[in-house]
C-alpha cells in the first residue's frame, strides 16, 4: 500500500471517528421543571413563571394555573426565577341599577404577591436545572 493510500485511510478513519463521537455526545442543554407555586401557602391561580440562565441569558417560561406550573426546556445550569400573577379576564357583570358607582366584584382566586418577585435579580428565587424532568415546589414569602 502506498503512502498516499495509508494517509487517505488514516484521514478517513479519523473523520469517521470524529463524526461518530460528535454526533451523539452532546449533553442535553434543557430540562423540564414543574411544581406547586404558592404565596403564604395559598395557591396562585393564574400567571407566568420564568427561568433565566445565569450564564447565557436564555429564558424559558411556563403558565401558572391553579397553583401548578410547568416550564418546558428550561436552560440547564443555575437559573434565576421570576413570577408574575394575573387576575382573571373580565367577566360579564351587570351593576345593580339601584346602586350607582358599583365596582365589579374582585377576582376571588387572585392572590397578590410582592412586586419583587417579578424581577429576576430581586426575587431571590433560584434553581439549578439539570437534564430531564424535575419537581420544584415554591412557597413565596411576604
Amino acid at each position: 500500500m502506498s503512502t498516499i493510500q495509508k494517509n487517505f485511510y488514516r484521514t478517513a478513519s479519523l473523520f469517521v471517528l470524529a463524526v461518530a463521537l460528535g454526533s451523539g455526545c452532546h449533553a442535553p442543554t434543557t430540562g423540564d421543571v414543574s411544581g406547586k407555586l404558592t404565596f403564604r401557602g395559598k395557591p396562585l391561580a393564574r400567571g407566568t413563571i420564568s427561568f433565566i440562565s445565569n450564564n447565557g441569558g436564555i429564558v424559558a417560561s411556563g403558565n401558572l394555573e391553579k397553583g401548578r406550573y410547568t416550564v418546558v426546556k428550561a436552560p440547564v445550569g443555575p437559573c434565576k426565577i421570576a413570577v408574575q400573577v394575573h387576575q382573571a379576564p373580565l367577566r360579564i357583570w351587570m351593576p345593580d341599577p339601584n346602586q350607582p358607582n358599583q365596582d365589579p366584584p374582585p377576582d376571588p382566586d387572585f392572590v397578590p404577591i410582592p412586586p419583587r418577585y417579578q424581577d429576576f435579580d430581586e426575587s431571590g428565587l433560584t434553581y439549578t436545572v439539570t437534564a430531564g424532568q424535575h419537581t420544584y415546589d415554591i412557597d413565596l414569602k411576604p
